[in-house]
């Protein structure tokens, strides 16, 4: 139970956790779901986090990370092969090293693998790249996985590409919508693919809503595809199949 793991603080809000899956288009298969924080009736991430007092912020972020992966065991992870996406905000301490060895024992106790965790970074919050680096290795040490979420929406942009060495990159939803109505948006992504598969980056596709959307982000080399086209967030199960059978070209 999430008790056992972390002592909860009064002033928290109660919270529940969704799970979007990530597929690759390729095989069909999931690659790991993304945690989305929800309320206890299902309220969105945003009208949880207006609840939350600043000098609880950390505490909270805690919260959230013990609680998704004690879920998404309890849902099933164990019996596939995905990986668990879970936000982290960087503009915290982000995990003091004695945080950090609680929570990796808190994923031995359940049976799960550090590697099988990605830690993703919003981009939406300006950061010195420098120090977003030291903690990216950090993590990077102890076996985790780090991911830059939202990319092309924020503020750090190429600067934060070359100083921090992310395992994965998402493309922002806002980038991919009508890609394949607009010539010079997909111009941009394809330059973007070229640069992270230059720098050994994994790339998502986020926000993938339409058939035509998702041929387009296939045919510029883009594997790993979130969006309501494939599946939506669940509090109830760990989608195993996408929403439509026509990936694999």
């Amino acid at each position: 139970m999430l008790e056992d793991s972390l002592e909860l603080h009064s002033g928290i809000p109660a919270i529940d956790i969704a799970f979007q899956p990530i597929f690759d288009i390729y095989t069909s298969r999931v690659r790991f779901y993304e945690a989305l924080v929800r309320g206890p009736n299902g309220e969105s991430a945003a009208s949880v986090l207006e609840q939350v007092p600043p000098v609880l912020t950390m505490a909270f972020d805690q919260t959230v990370r013990f609680a998704a992966v004690e879920k998404a065991v309890r849902l099933g992870l164990l019996d596939t092969d995905a990986g668990l996406s879970i936000n982290m905000n960087f503009a915290l301490d982000i995990m003091k090293p004695a945080a950090l060895d609680r929570f990796a024992l808190t994923l031995s106790r359940l049976g799960l693998h550090n590697w099988r965790i990605i830690f993703e970074l919003t981009e939406n919050t300006r950061l010195d790249p420098v120090e977003i680096a030291a903690v990216v290795s950090r993590y990077s040490a102890n076996g985790f996985s780090t991911a830059l979420d939202d990319f092309g929406s924020g503020y750090s942009g190429l600067i934060t590409l070359a100083e921090v060495p992310t395992d994965f990159v998402k493309l922002d939803m806002e980038l991919i919508q009508d890609i394949d109505t607009s010539p010079n948006r997909a111009k941009i992504v394809d330059g973007i693919v070229r640069v992270l598969e230059s720098l050994g980056r994994r790339i998502v596709a986020e926000g993938v809503e339409t058939p035509a959307e998702l041929h387009s982000v296939r045919r510029l080399g883009i594997r790993k595809v979130q969006g309501f086209l494939l599946g939506k967030p669940s509090l109830t199960e760990l989608q195993k199949e996408p929403l439509i059978h026509t990936l694999v070209a």
